[in-house]
């Protein structure tokens, strides 16, 4: 293997957070000469093999009985030939929900720093929500609730879900906006100057007026997206269920977990 060949390598593990930097875990940057670990999520795939494998891993044991490993990783399908992303109706609902959690994720208000345990635990329940105030056109504030840092959004689904980078991650944001699960907060064009956009096609389930044949995500700092009234009711955090439904119109009642 060629130095250019590993070096891409590497970009492409920590790209799909298997690894991170050891110094600063938020540089992106696969670089020659930095120390290296495993993520959380590397943790999980690597114990994973080691299980499936049945490979002697004895001198691994005390790493993975001692860092923090992912509890659980939501695995897309893939094709079975370039490996693409497959995106399902009843797939993206399932992911949606991993996504925003059994209940909405909002930052506790306490000033005690908490270990690096507890807010792993914590952001592993659902991406971090905020209330995010408009200034309206007559001076009045609108409130938006249920909001979140589309970055942050990203990033999230690199750490707990089985897309290999941000660019994968937001084609899973933009099927959320197609099926009108999420939406962006104010106005579009303060965001388009500086975004990029991920823009997907998709069928439309038959009778389901919410639900586009195209959706979009912006990629930018400080662009905000928010849940919205029919992804809370997906979401389930009103006490009610939501029923999948296949492509195909097939009623989906009891999906195979997508966990591993």
């Amino acid at each position: 293997m060629s130095h250019a060949v590993a070096m891409n390598l590497g970009q492409q593990f920590m790209d799909a957070r298997y690894i991170q930097n050891s110094v600063d875990s938020s540089l992106n940057v696969f670089k020659n000469r930095s120390i290296h670990c495993l993520t959380p999520k590397g943790l999980y795939v690597l114990e994973r093999f080691i299980h499936k494998t049945g490979v002697d891993a004895d001198h691994l044991q005390i790493m993975l009985d001692t860092e923090i490993t992912c509890a659980k990783l939501f695995y897309l399908q893939r094709g079975p030939v370039e490996d693409e992303l497959v995106f399902r109706h009843n797939g993206i609902i399932a992911l949606f929900r991993w996504f925003v959690g059994q209940q909405p994720n909002h930052p506790q208000k306490s000033t005690n720093a908490a270990d690096s345990l507890r807010q792993y635990i914590r952001r592993s329940k659902g991406v971090t929500l905020m209330e995010s105030t408009e200034r309206g056109l007559l001076g009045k504030g609108v409130l938006h609730e249920h909001c979140f840092d589309a970055v942050e959004a990203l990033e999230w689904l690199c750490d707990f879900t089985s897309v290999i980078g941000r660019q994968e991650a937001a084609e899973v944001m933009a099927h959320f906006d197609r099926l009108g699960l999420i939406t962006l907060v104010g106005n579009p064009e303060k965001t388009r100057k500086n975004a990029i956009i991920f823009r997907v096609h998709g069928p439309i389930p038959k009778e389901d007026f919410t639900v586009s044949a195209n959706g979009e995500y912006r990629c930018v700092n400080k662009a905000l997206y928010k849940v919205t009234e029919k992804g809370c009711h997906v979401a389930g955090w009103n006490g009610e269920g939501y029923l999948l439904e296949k492509d195909s119109n097939e009623i989906f009642v009891n999906p195979p977990s997508p966990l591993e």
